[in-house]
C-alpha cells in the first residue's frame, strides 16, 4: 500500500502525510538533477566541439557554464585554463604579427628616404620575429647591394678620414674617460659608451633587443661581448 492509498483511507493520519511530502521531495530532486547533468553534460559537449573547431570563446562560455551547474568537477576548470592558454597565444601571435609588420613598413619607409643603415636595422628586427621570411632578407640584400656601390666611388683615403673625424668629434664632444647614454632605437634597448682617451674616441654599443638577440658595435663595426666588456668597464691605462 502507498502513503498516497493509506492517506485517502485515514485522512486524519499525519504520518503518510508526511512520507509523502518526503517521497515527492526525493522525486523532485532526482528528476532536478537528472536535469542538472543533462544540461552539464551537453555544455560540456558544446564546449569540446567549440574547442576542437578552435572556436575558443564559445568554448569558454560552455566551459564556464558546465562549471557552474558542477564547480566541483574538475574538468571544466581544467578545460577553462587551456583554453584561456590559447587565447593567450593568439594574442601574444597578433602582437608579434604586428611588430613584424611594423618593423617592414619602416625599413620601407626609410630605404625610400636612402637611409640605408637604419633601414637594415629595421629588417633585421623584422627577422627576429619571423625569421623564415623572405621580404625582409630580399631588401637586406638589396641594401647591402646598394651600400656596396655607394661605397665603391669612396676612396681608401676618404674612408679614413672619415674614420679619424668621427672619433676626433668623439673626443671634442665628450670627456675623457667613459660615458654612458642609453635609449631606444627600432624596438631594442641601446646602451653607448663613448671612451676618449686623448684626442681620439670610440663608441661602443650594446643593442638589446626584445625578443633575446644581443648585439655589440664599436664604431659601428660588430665586436664580441668579451671585447664591449673588456673596453668600456676596464679603465685602460
Amino acid at each position: 500500500m502507498s502513503y498516497q492509498e493509506a492517506s485517502s483511507i485515514k485522512t486524519t493520519e499525519q504520518y503518510p502525510k508526511d512520507q509523502l511530502v518526503k517521497v515527492n521531495t526525493i522525486i523532485a530532486d532526482l528528476a532536478k538533477g537528472k536535469a542538472a547533468q543533462e544540461k552539464y553534460d551537453a555544455a560540456i559537449k558544446a564546449g569540446d566541439d567549440a574547442f576542437t573547431a578552435k572556436d575558443y570563446t564559445t568554448a569558454l562560455t560552455s566551459y564556464k557554464e558546465a562549471q557552474s551547474l558542477k564547480p566541483s568537477e574538475p574538468y571544466p576548470t581544467n578545460k577553462i585554463a587551456e583554453v584561456n592558454r590559447a587565447l593567450d597565444a593568439i594574442e601574444k601571435g597578433k602582437a608579434k604579427e604586428q611588430q613584424y609588420k611594423d618593423l617592414v613598413a619602416k625599413g620601407d619607409k626609410l630605404m625610400a628616404s636612402k637611409d640605408y643603415k637604419m633601414a637594415k636595422s629595421a629588417f633585421q628586427d623584422a627577422l627576429l620575429i619571423k625569421a623564415t621570411e623572405q621580404y625582409p632578407k630580399a631588401k637586406i640584400a638589396e641594401i647591402d647591394g646598394l651600400m656596396k656601390k655607394g661605397t665603391t666611388t669612396t676612396t681608401a683615403t676618404d674612408t679614413k678620414n672619415n674614420k679619424d673625424d668621427f672619433k676626433s668629434v668623439l673626443a671634442q664632444k665628450y670627456p675623457e674617460g667613459i660615458t654612458e647614454e642609453s635609449g631606444r632605437e627600432n624596438n631594442a634597448k641601446v646602451t653607448r659608451r663613448i671612451v676618449v682617451r686623448g684626442n681620439e674616441g670610440h663608441m661602443y654599443v650594446k643593442k638589446e633587443t626584445s625578443f633575446g638577440a644581443i648585439y655589440y658595435f664599436k664604431d659601428d663595426t660588430p665586436i664580441t661581448e668579451q671585447e664591449y666588456i673588456r673596453n668600456t668597464e676596464v679603465e685602460n691605462n
